[in-house]
């Protein structure tokens, strides 16, 4: 029991960049619909608020994955070799230069949910990156086909 619960704890501190990813992605999900008029009007300059909020989370899930290390870990559901480290730091690269380049592509009004499934996929390849089991692998999936 007590082996589990330290391969828990373990496993949250392996994907807290992602968590910060889908916090972030969470904020605007849940609050872009609430700054959009019926008539599907929004705010000038609300496209700008939302692609600050993606830089600002995927620059938190940066710094995150820049000061975790890798570990090799062969049980749980993630690990954190040299390799799987590797990769989420060139998601997160790429995914901030995504999120710069998506930044005028949709109109204000759709701007925030064209960032928030960014902030999805670029949390599934980590994900996919970190996953040591099938059902993680499955879930991270799930997040990129988002």
């Amino acid at each position: 029991m007590v082996q589990a619960l330290y391969n828990l704890n373990h496993a949250i501190e392996l994907i807290l960049p992602d968590v910060a990813l889908l916090a972030t992605m969470c904020v605007i999900f849940f609050s872009a619909p609430f700054l959009v008029s019926e008539r599907g009007e929004a705010a000038p300059g609300l496209r700008h608020r939302w692609g600050w909020l993606s830089v600002i989370g995927v620059a938190t899930a940066g710094y995150l994955w820049w000061s975790s290390s890798p570990q090799p870990v062969t049980t749980g559901p993630f690990r954190l070799d040299e390799l799987a480290w590797f990769v989420r730091g060139l998601s997160l690269a790429s995914g901030l230069l995504l999120v710069l380049v998506n930044w005028n592509q949709a109109d204000d009004a759709r701007a925030g949910e064209s960032q928030a499934c960014l902030l999805a996929i670029i949390a599934g390849v980590n994900l996919v990156a970190a996953a040591n089991d099938i059902v993680g692998l499955f879930l991270a999936l799930e997040l990129i086909s988002i």
